[in-house]
C-alpha cells in the first residue's frame, strides 16, 4: 500500500496498485475510472468481445479435425477468456507507454522498446512532443488527486502551463479512439486539482497515441457545461451503487 500526502499533508490517500483501489481513513474511495465507466457504450463492448471470441475460435479450431470432449472444453474456456486476456494485454501496453512518457518528460529518456505496439504509440508521442509538448511547462505528472467536496479520487497523467501561464490538463490514451468518458475524467481531475491547489483549469486535452495509426488530439473547454456533465455522471454512479 502506497501513501500520498495531499492538501499540504492534511489528507493521506492510500493506493493499492495490485487491486487498483484507493483508501482514505481505511475506507474505499470511489475512483474516476469507475465513475465515468457507467457511460461506456455497452453495445460497442459486446461487439468487441464477440469479435475477440471469434478470432480466438478461428485461431484454435482446425478444419476437418476431430476433438475430444476434454479438448473442446479447454478450447471453449480459452474462447470465453479471450476478451479479458486481450483487455489485460491492451492495459499492459497502455501502462508501459504511460511509463515511457513519464520517464521522457522527467528525465529526457528515450527507451529502447521491443514491443511493436508500444514502440508505435511512443513514437507518436515523440512527434507530438517535438511539435507541441516541448513548449509546455510541467506542473505535475502522474499525480494522485482527491476531492474533499465530492469524495472521489484518481490519478492525473499531466498538468502543464502554456506560454501564457494558463493551466492545461492532459490525459494520455493508447486506445483505438477517443470517447466522451475521457473528457469527463479530465473534467473531474481538473475540479479536484482546483480544489486542492487553488488554481483554475480551463482547458483539457486527450492525447491519443494509438498502438496503430496516427495521433488524435481532442482539446476541449472545461466549462460549466462539462462540470455539470461530470457531476451528473457522478450522481448516476452513486445512484447505481445504492441497494434497491
Amino acid at each position: 500500500m502506497k501513501e500520498y500526502k495531499l492538501y499540504n499533508g492534511k489528507i493521506i490517500l492510500q493506493f493499492d496498485p495490485e487491486k487498483h483501489k484507493y483508501y482514505l481513513d481505511g475506507q474505499n474511495v470511489k475512483n474516476m475510472t469507475s465513475i465515468t465507466g457507467i457511460i461506456t457504450n455497452k453495445d460497442a463492448m459486446v461487439g468487441w468481445a464477440a469479435k475477440r471470441c471469434k478470432l480466438q475460435f478461428l485461431e484454435m479450431i482446425v478444419p476437418n479435425t476431430s476433438y475430444s470432449l476434454e479438448e473442446l472444453d479447454n478450447i471453449a474456456k480459452e474462447i470465453q477468456s479471450a476478451p479479458r486476456k486481450n483487455k489485460e494485454s491492451a492495459g499492459d501496453v497502455g501502462t508501459a507507454v504511460h511509463n515511457y512518457i513519464e520517464d521522457h518528460l522527467n528525465y529526457d529518456v528515450i527507451p529502447k522498446i521491443d514491443n511493436k505496439e508500444e514502440a508505435h504509440a511512443f513514437n507518436e508521442y515523440l512527434k507530438w512532443y517535438h511539435e507541441q509538448g516541448k513548449d509546455l511547462e510541467i506542473v505535475s505528472l502522474e499525480r494522485k488527486v482527491y476531492s474533499k467536496k465530492y469524495n472521489f479520487t484518481g490519478t492525473t497523467d499531466a498538468l502543464f502551463k502554456n506560454k501564457d501561464g494558463n493551466y492545461i490538463i492532459y490525459d494520455w490514451k493508447t486506445s483505438s479512439g477517443i470517447y466522451h468518458g475521457y473528457l469527463l475524467q479530465e473534467t473531474g481531475y481538473a475540479m479536484a486539482l482546483e480544489e486542492e491547489l487553488g488554481i483554475q483549469i480551463k482547458k483539457g486535452v486527450v492525447a491519443n497515441f494509438p498502438k496503430k495509426g496516427k495521433t488524435k488530439l481532442c482539446e476541449f473547454d472545461i466549462d460549466s457545461t462539462m462540470r455539470d456533465n461530470f457531476l451528473s455522471c457522478l450522481k448516476l454512479y452513486l445512484m447505481q451503487e445504492r441497494k434497491v
